[in-house]
């Protein structure tokens, strides 16, 4: 079998849901990386929030200092665990009524756990995935306007959330060389089950909002091989929901139900042979959020989509480092039903600058800045947006 047909379908198997960040490894030892982070996001004219229950108002910033650990390895020759989680404390400033005024959220993130093992080597991949609910779900009015800024697709920030609730996915990725095995194809199908939970904190004595997410189930398929002398990746998929459900009160009390439109995306990257620099990669992914419905009635301009695309250069730098640059953008169509930072359109320039170095033994560094610039949209106002990351990830190999 082909190194190209087992990179396709751990490409594929990294895209099943509810699961860890990518580069699996089957082979080889147990590695533990934490990446402290600092992310800010500036307005250059305030945005305006809706009034919620704690008073709306406008935001000027939106800040996170976060750790997310993760520890990845082999079991044995066929099988990969990992396991990922972060901590994370993000404020919000802006100004309700005449006052400044700070929000803020802490606390750790959920547990991220997953298994992939090979049932027939190289060709049929079985991931099993676990959401473990460590982190904050039932927030107050204050700490969930901070959620809903931090997780504003638009800022991108290094933990978008805290708590998902509970969950478990499973997966199989289907992996078969063509063309004389020049080309892998693959396709995977999963399906994610993901528990209820309240979302909100209320006072003593009420009954808290219980909120029941759908399964989502994922199909994906994608291409790996060569044009040429260069690699080319190209990976499809489609996430697609059934009914939430948020219920109010015991049993019998009001319930608000929606469902989400089917999720579409692409992926492609062109990784161009070189031999003077490191990790040279032209690269594209899209987004597209079909509209959703709200009480069995489809909601209007709720559909949108989000692009990002660019390129990335390694120089070599010594014998074990390398510098590595990303210039991209991102561009975002946002969700026109409601003029919020969480739905905000987006047009932002990316450039990410971190410097890679791995020890003899197995230790890694790697400081990085990331500098981001243009404009947000949110219903009718629009205004400047800066971003500004500092990072370092550290990992040790066993």
């Amino acid at each position: 079998m082909s190194r190209t047909t087992r990179r396709t379908a751990l490409a594929l198997a990294w895209m099943l849901p509810a699961t860890v960040p990518a580069q699996q490894k089957l082979v080889g030892g147990w590695e533990l990386s934490v990446t402290p982070t600092s992310d800010r996001f500036t307005f250059g004219t305030p945005l305006t929030q809706p009034v919620t229950s704690d008073g709306g108002g406008v935001i000027r910033s939106v800040q996170q200092l976060s750790a997310p650990v993760r520890v990845h390895g082999s079991l044995g020759s066929s099988w990969a665990l990992d396991v990922s989680t972060a901590f994370a404390r993000s404020s919000v400033d802006g100004t309700r009524g005449t006052s400044d005024v700070t929000r803020e959220l802490s606390g750790l993130a959920d547990i991220r756990v997953r298994a992939t093992g090979q049932l027939v080597r190289d060709r049929v991949l079985l991931s099993i995935g676990a959401n473990i609910p460590t982190g904050r779900t039932e927030l107050d009015a204050e700490e969930l306007a901070v959620a809903r800024a931090v997780g504003s697709p638009a800022l991108g920030m290094s933990v978008p959330v805290l708590g998902l609730g509970g969950g478990a996915s499973a997966g199989l990725v289907l992996a078969q060389p063509v063309a004389d095995g020049r080309w892998a194809l693959a396709g995977g199908v999963s399906y994610e089950y993901r528990a209820s939970f309240s979302p909100v904190a209320v006072g003593t004595g009420l009954v808290a909002p219980d909120f029941s997410p759908s399964g989502v189930v994922r199909v994906s398929a994608g291409l790996d091989g060569l044009v040429g002398e260069h690699a080319m990746t190209i990976n499809v998929g489609a996430d697609v929901f059934a009914d939430d459900r948020l219920a109010f009160g015991n049993s019998g009390g009001a319930e608000i139900t929606s469902r989400l439109g089917p999720v579409l995306s692409f992926d492609w990257e062109l990784r161009p042979a070189t031999t003077r620099l490191r990790d040279v990669a032209f690269f594209v992914s899209d987004r597209y959020r079909t509209a959703f419905s709200r009480g069995g009635t489809t909601v209007a301009n709720s559909a949108g989509n989000y692009l990002d695309a660019g390129a990335r250069v390694g120089f070599p730098v010594a014998t074990r480092g390398t510098l590595l640059v990303t210039v991209s953008a991102r561009l975002q169509s946002g969700l026109d039903f409601e003029a919020t930072l969480p739905t905000a359109a987006a047009r932002l320039g990316v450039l990410d600058v971190r410097y890679a170095w791995r020890s003899a033994g197995g230790a890694s560094l790697a400081p990085f800045v990331r500098l981001q610039a243009g404009t947000i949209e949110q219903g009718t106002q629009s205004t400047s947006a800066t971003g500004l990351s500092l990072g370092l990830s550290l990992g040790a190999l066993r």
